[in-house]
């Protein structure tokens, strides 16, 4: 019986031990001949380790301020985004898709300010050059706007319109912002960091700590990163070959060939109705107008894009869907015992000098009960 149990012990082990035999040894010595190539294809990427090819720089200016790469700890902390930034291969691809769209919108300004073209690269580290990008914390557009500080630089935000989303606009109050920071710290490094945490926060940072570079600040994890984010950026973005991103003209996105338009509407118009004019699609205009929300144009002015193809034309097709739209608004509202022309304008939300206009009336005239009066709901502020 003793020698049974021992012999039942010994068959057990034993494909144990070959099991855990084959786990450890190299392919070579388990697979059959004809399979190897196929394991070691799959692994080869690995053990290869591609980001090893690439060195982060030891030598490198931000808008024209020499980076203290000689102290290592400075170093790590650039080494560290580089190889985060290239690591996001896709996110690396479409920045360079999208330059091409946006760097010469940000560039124009910035030559014409005189500011360091460098500065575009912030832009990158914000958004990926995403002008729907929402963080969060509610920071908004391709310049991650707050509201405060978006309404600061006079970036509107109302129920039917967001100005932090429309590039131009947005593009011309983040310089003004960071012409106005570097104005107060004195380096284009500080005024980035205050970007990105606030002036007030990184004035404060500055006296507590009492330091005065931006590399000897203790600050927000978020903060300490950002500009290393962005001279990875930098790195990448002006040599994209040498890290093996190379692509063809026809890869890259371009912008699409746009015409700036007047507008003054009597009442709200449909979107739609300006896409018919434009003759494009309501789609088309959101995406040329990405500040627009909801379906609607409120009266007044307005300035917008439209395809440039749609230009010629435009604004007589325009006027004829206005009339169309108000002639379809026309309604009539019938007077009630008690009545006034102030009450009624009350009522209906519109303003009472379009009401008199509209029936023909002035001020000194009386309404009668069962009396018929136009008004248009375009103009109803309901």
């Amino acid at each position: 019986m003793k020698q049974v149990k021992q012999t039942i012990l010994v068959l057990v082990t034993i494909p144990l031990f070959i099991a855990n035999t084959c786990a450890e040894a190299p392919p070579t010595q388990r697979q059959p001949a004809e399979v190897r190539p196929q394991v070691q294809s799959q692994l080869q990427p690995v053990f290869q380790q591609p980001l090893l090819r690439f060195k982060t720089p030891k030598k490198l200016d931000l808008c024209g301020e020499p980076v203290p790469l000689e102290r290592r700890d400075v170093w790590e902390r650039l080494d560290k985004q580089f190889l985060l930034s290239l690591s996001r291969e896709a996110q690396v691809i479409l920045w360079i898709k999208r330059s091409r769209e946006y760097f010469p919108v940000i560039e124009k300004e910035l030559k014409q300010r005189s500011l360091p073209d460098d500065l575009k690269y912030l832009a990158v580290a914000e958004s990926d050059l995403n002008k729907y990008a929402l963080s969060p914390k509610g920071a908004a557009g391709a310049w991650q706007f707050m509201k405060n500080t978006g309404d600061r630089f006079g970036l509107d935000k109302q129920e039917w319109r967001d100005q932090r989303y429309c590039f131009a606009k947005a593009t011309n109050a983040a310089l003004d912002y960071l012409a106005l920071l570097h104005e107060q710290f004195g380096n284009w490094m500080l005024a980035m960091a205050a970007y990105n945490c606030g002036e007030g926060r990184l004035a404060r940072e500055l006296e507590e700590q009492n330091a005065e570079s931006y590399v000897d600040l203790s600050l927000p994890q978020e903060t300490e990163e950002y500009l290393f984010r962005i001279m990875a950026v930098k790195i990448i973005l002006s040599n994209p070959d040498a890290y093996g991103f190379t692509l063809s003209d026809d890869e890259y996105y371009l912008p699409c060939a746009a015409q700036a338009v007047e507008l003054t509407l009597p009442g709200s118009l449909h979107i739609r109705a300006l896409a018919e004019a434009a003759k494009t699609s309501f789609r088309n205009i959101k995406e040329l107008n990405p500040e627009l929300r909801g379906y609607y144009l409120p009266p007044g002015q307005h300035v917008l894009l439209i395809p440039a193809e749609g230009e010629e034309g435009f604004t007589q097709r325009l006027s004829e869907r206005i009339a169309a739209a108000e002639e379809g608004m026309r309604t009539l509202y019938v007077v009630r015992r008690g009545d006034t022309l102030s009450a009624i304008a009350a009522k209906l939300g519109v303003p009472i000098e379009k009401l008199l206009l509209w029936n023909g009336m002035n001020s000194a005239h009386l309404v009668r009960t069962g009396q018929k009066l136009v008004y248009y709901r375009s103009y109803s502020r309901k």
